[in-house]
């Protein structure tokens, strides 16, 4: 009968602990919140669109500056209309970029494109769309573990 009663007890600790959790937005939650008003109230310009709208974090480089990943030569696609083609050769130099980096960078590198308005070639966006779908699903199967 004890056994039942802490069994129960247990339970119920468990189902209130995950109701406050839920309801109460986290930190990072807010603050992402924060970053992209005031941006958009500072600047005055619209957002870049990254291309990754389902999986776009849009937190790391909002505020600060240009990181760059040994990637300086693509500064010269700045600029450049989405709708323009990219030569194969083209497309290899942001594929080589790609997977020479680390997985945790890809986001961030993803970032530093959209802040130099570097539009990414179609090909590439879709790689970097899979890989990033990866990592989620990769990390949220390590955390509901």
């Amino acid at each position: 009968m004890a056994f039942l009663v802490l069994i129960g007890a247990l339970v119920l600790v468990g189902a209130v602990l995950r109701l406050l959790h839920h309801e109460e937005p986290s930190v990072s939650e807010t603050s992402e919140t924060s970053v992209s008003v005031s941006d958009t109230v500072t600047t005055g310009e619209p957002e870049i669109c990254c291309g990754l709208h389902e999986i776009c974090s849009k937190s790391a480089q909002r505020a600060g500056e240009i990181v760059y990943f040994d990637d300086e030569e693509l500064d010269r696609f700045s600029q450049r209309a989405d709708d323009d083609q990219y030569t194969s050769a083209e497309v290899e130099e942001f594929r080589d970029i790609l997977m020479t980096l680390p997985v945790g960078e890809i986001a961030q590198w993803q970032e530093s494109l959209a802040m130099r308005k570097i539009p990414v070639p179609a090909e590439i966006r879709d790689e970097m769309i899979i890989l990033l779908d990866e990592i989620a699903l990769t990390a949220g199967k390590t955390s509901n573990s």
